[in-house]
């Protein structure tokens, strides 16, 4: 697994390198966006690790611009008691977070999950119909008629978990975001407001994903 590991804090950098590094990860360090942004034109990545915190940066304009031009996996890192920067970061197209201080084990988990995730499985890539709905999950896009929607990879999965299988809170979180659900947690309901505004109504049914009492979301159809 290749990591393009972006931390403006060069010792933190390297402490994270050697850690992934003991789990067999090669994680590539940068220490500022227009290195980052020059290698990943260039260079094949599975997974981007970000410092949300970034001080050279106005808010979140990095992460913004990451998803304007690649699909890859992105994977926030924040200060512990920063989850609202977190969760602004979903809004915005991160993938997940994690937050300082993490013991090593489960971000490598996470990172493993990725990895086996977005292999090149036909069966998650073939492309999935659904009334007006057609997703390309190779592509990280979905067409309604003939409008293009460009999707993160966290929001094609579920979405491809919401188009063909029956499902529940636990299902999306862990086939869709690589985790079991947390009291805490709202990045799935992030993601799920994030597809809502992506795919727009239905024509004639109102919200494509609906709240399901007790069980999460549906799709409409």
């Amino acid at each position: 697994m290749n990591v393009l590991l972006i931390e403006e804090d060069r010792a933190c950098a390297f402490e994270l390198a050697q850690i992934l590094g003991d789990q067999r990860i090669e994680a590539l360090m940068v220490h500022d966006m227009v290195t980052a942004e020059t290698l990943i034109e260039n260079l094949t990545f599975d997974v981007i690790l970000l410092n949300v915190m970034l001080v050279k940066r106005n808010n979140f304009s990095c992460l913004r611009g990451l998803r304007l031009t690649t699909n890859i996996p992105i994977i926030l890192i924040s200060a512990k008691g920063l989850e609202s920067h977190c969760i602004r970061g979903l809004k915005i197209g991160a993938d997940d977070y994690i937050t300082r201080p993490f013991h090593p084990e489960p971000l490598v988990a996470r990172l493993n999950a990725i990895e086996r995730r977005c292999s090149d499985d036909s069966s998650r890539r073939s492309a999935h119909s659904l009334d007006d709905l057609r997703l390309l999950p190779g592509r990280f896009q979905a067409y309604i008629g003939g409008s293009k929607i460009e999707l993160t990879p966290a929001e094609c999965r579920l979405l491809r978990l919401l188009m063909t299988t029956k499902t529940n809170r636990q299902t999306l979180y862990r086939e869709g975001l690589f985790r079991n659900e947390s009291p805490l947690d709202r990045s799935l309901d992030v993601h799920v407001s994030n597809l809502r505004k992506k795919l727009g109504p239905h024509p004639t049914k109102g919200n494509r994903i609906r709240s399901v009492r007790g069980l999460g979301y549906a799709l409409i159809h």
